[in-house]
């Protein structure tokens, strides 16, 4: 979880120096965004990509079920895990947390031991919500950048955390090596479009799609470490949209 990037809301230093400890000597985390109300945690997560979401019910002027509401409220952020923390072990207050979506629960006081368990399980579900790919695709355009140049693609399948694509095999293709991936899909009922011009992509399995080995296949998973905060938001809406167009038709 060495690249996985944390955003902590709690109206304590000491807490989120704590949690911030965990994060570090237990999963190898070194990317941690401090807020403290979740007013600061909304302002953070207008300019930052963010993979798990750790925010304390109680705080100044935005409480974290405040937060909680206005993240599952948002296409761009509603996937992202969020996990409260509340010294409230009431059966109403964590019905009231459920209801809001929250992935996890943890009551105050903690060990770091459930701490790392609840952002593992977290991250373990969002995980499989990411693994869905849809193949069923409307119209779209994708290239790869190979060797310099953009070379046209075929996308069989996408899903939040990657795509296998069919490609005229050269010199250029090759195992673990790093990509960018273009994307354009547009909505012909709506005239909405989603653009990523420039996705950090990684091969990671590569075969061959014919006998004569003019044609491959390749599986790319996408660099969410090098993901602008721009194209992760087009990535998660045009994930959304597909997954609104029916359900997906491969699980991996």
């Amino acid at each position: 979880m060495r690249n996985l990037r944390f955003l902590v809301a709690d109206d304590s230093a000491m807490a989120r120096g704590l949690i911030t400890s965990v994060i570090r000597s237990r999963l190898g985390g070194e990317k941690v965004l401090h807020a403290g109300d979740g007013g600061e945690a909304l302002l953070l997560l207008e300019t930052n990509a963010v993979d798990i979401i750790i925010s304390d019910w109680n705080m100044g002027k935005v409480n974290g079920d405040e937060l909680l509401a206005y993240v599952r409220r948002s296409d761009r952020l509603r996937h992202i895990p969020f996990i409260m923390v509340t010294c409230n072990a009431q059966r109403e207050s964590i019905l009231t947390a459920m209801q809001l979506g929250v992935t996890h629960y943890l009551v105050k006081p903690f060990t770091p031991a459930e701490l790392e368990h609840k952002i593992r399980s977290s991250w373990n579900a969002a995980g499989q919500r990411r693994t869905e790919r849809y193949a069923d695709l409307p119209a779209h355009e994708a290239a790869i950048r190979v060797d310099s140049q953009h070379t046209r693609v075929s996308l069989l399948n996408l899903s939040r955390s990657g795509a296998l694509l069919r490609l005229r095999h050269s010199s250029g293709i090759g195992l673990f090596r790093d990509y960018e991936l273009s994307l354009t899909f547009r909505d012909a009922g709506t005239e909405r479009e989603w653009s990523l011009p420039s996705v950090p992509a990684q091969s990671v399995r590569l075969e061959a799609d014919d006998p004569h080995h003019a044609n491959c296949l390749m599986a790319v998973e996408f660099d969410t470490a090098r993901l602008s905060a721009e194209t992760s938001r087009q990535l998660d809406a045009l994930v959304a949209w597909l997954a609104a167009r029916g359900p997906a038709v491969i699980d991996v």
